[in-house]
């Protein structure tokens, strides 16, 4: 579980980030990245209804803050993260996860250069 001040929380920190955000999307994933004057960085997950009900909903989002976690201490300060899981995420093994993720990741260039 990540702490308050690492998470969005209300509609309209999101509604921000999607509107000035900007977007990063794969076959798995939607990513939507915006700047923020918070002293970290902070997510938000999106699972429509479209995934299922709110059991696989929930699972889905267990899973990719597990993931996040792994690369949290490398993401910049200052960033508001919104991901929207696609369907075919469901089916994804952990480590596939991970790896789109830390791919998204990348193309945002959100992480930090490790020395």
């Amino acid at each position: 579980m990540l702490k308050p001040a690492e998470r969005l929380r209300k509609d309209r920190e999101f509604r921000a980030v999607f509107r000035a955000g900007k977007r990063y999307s794969g076959p798995y994933l939607l990513l939507v990245v915006a700047s923020n004057k918070a002293a970290g960085a902070r997510l938000g997950i999106v699972a429509k209804k479209t995934l299922g009900k709110a059991n696989r909903r929930n699972l889905i989002r267990r899973r990719i803050v597990e993931a996040y976690r792994k690369f949290k201490p490398q993401i910049r300060d200052k960033v508001d993260i919104v991901i929207v899981p696609r369907a075919e995420i469901g089916e994804l093994p952990f480590s596939a996860l991970q790896g789109a993720l830390a791919e998204h990741l990348a193309r945002a260039r959100l992480l930090k250069a490790t020395a």
